[in-house]
């Protein structure tokens, strides 16, 4: 699978940089000076069953972004509500964060706007904060 499966998924590099002082130390190392990330495809989507979970947030691609390209985390959205039909709830979101997680990386959320609910923006705070409540170690 190489960086072929996950070459869609560059869309978008970044760069954290950490403070001297503050960035972790490995034996005999400086201390990391800047994580990179990979920008990936929100959290479940319309096509995640078919497309989606299997290109960019399968074992393969995510241990080949940690491994070939060296970033410490992944970038990518969450829409609260998309999937309010779902008999499980949160299941793409689990499957995704597992992936995530038992890759070994890091993952960088990014959440809509208050004006992007359709109900309101209590229903959207809500959302989000059961959200990192679940994720948040």
């Amino acid at each position: 699978m190489r960086l072929k499966s996950c070459a869609l998924a560059l869309v978008f590099v970044t760069v954290l940089f950490t403070p001297r002082a503050a960035a972790p130390q490995t034996a005999g190392r400086e201390p990391a000076l800047a994580e990179l990330g990979i920008e990936l495809p929100a959290i479940g989507g319309w096509k995640w069953f078919t497309i989606t979970k299997g290109r960019y947030f399968s074992p393969a691609v995510l241990a080949d972004i940690r491994d070939n390209l060296h970033a410490t985390y992944v970038r990518t959205g969450w829409i609260p509500n998309q999937f309010a039909f779902e008999k499980i709830r949160w299941y793409r979101e689990d499957q995704a964060m597992d992936a995530i997680c038992n890759a070994g990386l890091k993952a960088m959320i990014i959440v809509p706007g208050p004006a992007s609910d359709s109900k309101g923006e209590q229903n959207l705070v809500d959302n989000v904060h059961e959200f990192f409540a679940r994720y948040m170690q």
